[in-house]
């Protein structure tokens, strides 16, 4: 109830999330396409939990926006910005060869990060109704020499500076390649969190009475040694966790799969 701490070969950490209804982290639409359900959070209560950004009749689901707001699993087709700007489409082509194809032209690229997004969305979901529940890293991401994605204590929180992992596209390759490059892949997968496990993290949190729209920052916890937005050695301070999973309140942010209007990921900032 409280947070199981599941540690791996590298001595990573994960705590083990409990989902006891799925139905509640995706629906389905018009055309048989797995959507993410995100939540407005109030309180230490679940109850008054809003939809975000979704609306769901007769057990089909969409999004009340367009691409505008949160959604997920989606690609960003802003031209200056996000999967189709320049940056963007360099940046997965080195992705979308994780399943093959590198050099293929831009829109065929586009559509094959689009479904390699609802290929991942979907995998994640049927682990979740066939486990009861998924691991998220006890600690913020960290790289080992750069080449892997760990959630360990004591080590230097991730960031987007002075590493290989330089963009959202590179922190994303790394958590993909975590449970691979750790001898895993047979067990568990890997990657980077999804806004509907966020909440799903969330919620279980509230059925503990946690509070989980405070923002009120911990003095002196990683990633926020009181001021706001600085990187820290995670795990440091021992107050600084809910359900056994540390730095989610005062955090700089964490960073998600999901897509925000048309250029940009979702950074989830709690302070």
């Amino acid at each position: 109830d409280d947070g199981l701490v599941v540690i791996a070969p590298d001595e990573s950490e994960f705590v083990w999330v409990p989902v006891e209804d799925v139905s509640t982290m995706y629906g389905i639409d018009k055309d048989g396409n797995k959507l993410g359900k995100l939540y407005q959070f109030a309180d230490e209560n679940v109850s008054n939990n809003t939809k975000l950004n979704w609306e769901e009749e007769n057990g089909v689901m969409n999004w009340k926006t367009t691409s505008m707001s949160s959604r997920e699993p989606d690609i960003l087709d802003n031209i200056s910005s996000g999967d189709s700007s320049q940056d963007g489409l360099t940046l997965l082509s080195s992705i979308v060869g994780i399943d093959g194809e590198i050099g293929i032209d831009n829109d065929e690229m586009l559509k094959t990060w689009k479904k390699q997004l609802k290929d991942e969305f979907s995998k994640m979901i049927e682990s979740v109704e066939n486990n009861g529940g998924f691991y998220v890293g006890r600690y913020e991401t960290s790289l080992n020499s750069y080449k892997n994605a760990q959630s360990k204590k004591g080590v230097k929180s991730a960031t987007a500076e002075n590493t290989s992992a330089k963009t959202w596209y590179g922190l994303y390759q790394k958590e993909k390649e975590y449970s691979e490059k750790n001898s895993l892949e047979s067990v568990v997968g890997s990657n980077m969190i999804w806004g509907s496990q966020y909440d799903q993290m969330l919620i279980w949190m509230q059925e503990s009475g946690i509070n989980v729209a405070s923002k009120t920052p911990i003095t002196g916890a990683a990633g926020n040694p009181g001021n706001g937005n600085s990187v820290g050695t995670t795990g440091t301070v021992s107050t600084d966790k809910l359900n056994n999973i540390y730095d989610i309140i005062g955090n700089g942010g964490d960073w998600t799969l999901e897509a925000e209007n048309v250029m940009s990921r979702v950074y989830r900032r709690r302070f």
